[in-house]
């Protein structure tokens, strides 16, 4: 019997369609990013100071979800669902035990007030709210990415201006560092593992100080952690008072070259404290007037990795947002491109970064009180893609230094942290596992692909090739 003339498969056009709302690509997810595809056929990718997704035991990246759910394990009733590190939470402490946070089953810390109570713990979405921990105290925990902040909430009048909790570990030791912070560094390496960060109090009014000890204590039976904020200051503050510590941890993400807790690089600088530094816990980034101890706020803000976009890709557009948390704007903002390197650990107000005050990036920008801002970087990002410019961030002043202060929430806050929203459409040039091919010839725009190898060199590691791809459609927007 003859055979059947064989029917040539036709090209399936694998290119994602926009729909009536945008919808995530999710083999574009990075450790800090997701894309997603417009309704007009554009792409997004917002890039997030704090880790979005997380390396499941399959290797694949999902989803990070804190969702706080009921699992009863080793005394403690509750879980968060999905992420890279593991926090559990107990109902109360009647078993002496509290709070665990755990990278991996090697390396943990778990914690407890010292003083027992009996009231249960309310789970509230990525957190918990235990009330009535002491008199006039309650004790709240916030998951956020992969931070545990625990806010230990003062009402009129505490018994105490110092909590203490007892704590242990495994898989690491506590070392106090200068800056006031606990590193968490591995038994073997000596390398950081997680850190509890100074902490700062915060009260009813906004005014904040970072005169809060944590130390660690240690008797013949327990180690514990005491807290303790300044008590002259607490006498004078506006309750209720929030001291938040939190625990952070040094993740080796797959998709960036070294160790780090974020993505972002955030603080103020204050001229009441020429050479304060306000790296750790502080929530907002300030511009403007804030008080007779801070006076006059100017903020730095940089996100440190930036993604790589899909050959082909052009950018549209670009933003930087910021969520203005203060209730009234009496001001606005200049926004400037900062020229030269700088970390939160060394900047102060005598000790700025350089930045380019005669070509602002935006002027007297101002939006609504109690919205995100979102300023056009368009320009910078380009530049930053095409090796123009260094990504050093932007410097951030009031308009008017000498009227009241804006307040931004920055990575340190549990609340809505900045974002970089890059917009781009995509000439579809090279190979990509979404885009539709017919031979060698891509569907889509028409575009020609011809790859060859030049050279092989197997071996006993990873093989080294060298090859050459041609796009037709490349050579034609070039001439």
């Amino acid at each position: 019997m003859p055979e059947k003339a064989r029917v040539e498969d036709k090209p399936k056009n694998i290119m994602p369609k926009p729909s009536a709302e945008r919808i995530e690509l999710k083999k574009r997810k990075t450790s800090f990013t997701k894309t997603y595809l417009n309704t007009d056929g554009s792409f997004s990718v917002e890039v997030s100071g704090k880790p979005m997704n997380f390396n499941n035991k399959s290797g694949n990246l999902k989803d990070i979800d804190n969702t706080i759910v009921t699992k009863v394990t080793g005394g403690y009733e509750y879980e968060n669902l999905a992420n890279s590190i593991t926090v559990r939470f107990a109902k109360n402490n009647q078993n002496d035990k509290l709070v665990y946070y755990a990278l991996n089953e090697e390396h943990w810390i778990a914690f407890s007030p010292t003083e027992h109570f009996t009231e249960i713990g309310n789970p509230m979405d990525s957190g918990i709210y235990y009330k009535g921990i002491r008199q006039n105290i309650d004790l709240e925990y916030i998951l956020d990415g992969t931070t545990l902040k625990e806010n230990i909430i003062l009402f009129p009048y505490p018994s105490s201006n110092s909590i203490s909790f007892d704590i242990s570990y495994g898989g690491v030791w506590l070392e106090q560092q200068k800056d006031g912070s606990i590193a968490a560094l591995d038994i073997q390496s000596k390398e950081p593992v997680f850190s509890l960060n100074q902490p700062i109090a915060i009260d009813a009014n906004g005014k904040t100080t970072d005169i809060v000890s944590m130390n660690i204590v240690k008797d013949l039976i327990k180690e514990r952690l005491i807290v303790t904020v300044d008590y002259e200051w607490l006498m004078q503050a506006n309750f209720p008072v929030i001291i938040d510590p939190e625990i952070n941890v040094d993740v080796q993400y797959a998709d960036i070259d070294k160790q780090v807790v974020s993505n972002i690089s955030d603080t103020f600088l204050s001229s009441g404290r020429p050479t304060a530094n306000y790296l750790g816990t502080y929530p907002n980034i300030h511009a403007g007037y804030i008080d007779a101890d801070y006076e006059t706020a100017r903020g730095l803000i940089r996100f440190d990795y930036m993604p790589a976009l899909p050959p082909g890709a052009k950018i549209t557009n670009a933003f930087i947002s910021m969520y203005m948390w203060s209730e009234v704007v009496q001001n606005s903002i200049n926004v400037y491109r900062i020229t030269s390197n700088w970390t939160e650990s060394s900047a102060t107000w005598d000790n700025p970064p350089a930045y380019d005050a005669a070509s602002p990036v935006a002027t007297n920008f101002s939006a609504a009180a109690q919205s995100t801002w979102n300023i056009n970087i368009t320009n910078d990002v380009n530049d930053w893609y095409k090796g123009i410019r260094a990504n050093y961030g932007f410097f951030i002043k009031a308009s008017n230094e000498n009227a009241p202060r804006l307040g931004f929430y920055s990575s340190n806050s549990s609340a809505s942290t900045p974002k970089i929203i890059i917009t781009y459409k995509i000439d579809a040039l090279g190979v990509e596992p979404f885009l539709p091919y017919h031979g060698n010839v891509n569907v889509h725009n028409g575009n020609l692909v011809l790859s060859d190898v030049d050279v092989t060199l197997p071996g006993r590691g990873i093989p080294i090739v060298v090859s050459r791809t041609y796009n037709s459609r490349d050579v034609l927007i070039k001439q």
